[in-house]
């Protein structure tokens, strides 16, 4: 079983605008309610992981609500008002002061240009993607197609 954390919050991360669109699609209130209470355990959940990287990803993915919020009612954004403060309250209260703390240096790495070495590897990914932009290089070739560029 794959333990990476970085793909857990990803893939956490990767379910927020999904669940959003289901809760938005369904005919019946608690059907929806269900779905919506997706957000706030995989925001505590994505927390839990210390990713840096989800974390970035689930505030362009929490993007989508406020996108949508013409088409709910004031009920509902109270309700989802209610959801996100309760997440934070979790958040504060269950994650371990460690994860908190590397969270917290996300602005740094970010400002510093470095991301924990990941800027390197995406700009050469970029420069890959530019080359061959219609096909790209191939599954599972992005390692030795970025390799010249990081050395």
């Amino acid at each position: 079983m794959n333990e990476n954390p970085n793909e857990l919050g990803l893939a956490l991360t990767l379910g927020i605008p999904m669940a959003w669109y289901v809760a938005l699609s369904q005919p019946r209130r608690r059907t929806a309610r269900l779905w919506q209470a997706y957000l706030p355990l995989a925001f505590v959940a994505i927390l839990l992981t210390a990713s840096r990287g989800a974390l970035v990803t689930m505030l362009v993915a929490l993007a989508i609500i406020p996108a949508t919020q013409r088409r709910l009612r004031l009920r509902t954004k109270i309700a989802l008002f209610t959801f996100a403060l309760g997440s934070v309250v979790l958040a504060v209260v269950f994650a371990p002061e460690t994860s908190l703390e590397r969270l917290d240096t996300t602005q740094a790495d970010i400002e510093a240009g470095h991301f924990g070495g990941r800027i390197t590897i995406w700009r050469a990914g970029l420069d890959v993607a530019r080359e061959h932009p219609v096909v790209g290089v191939g599954a599972g070739a992005f390692g030795p197609a970025v390799e010249p560029a990081l050395h």
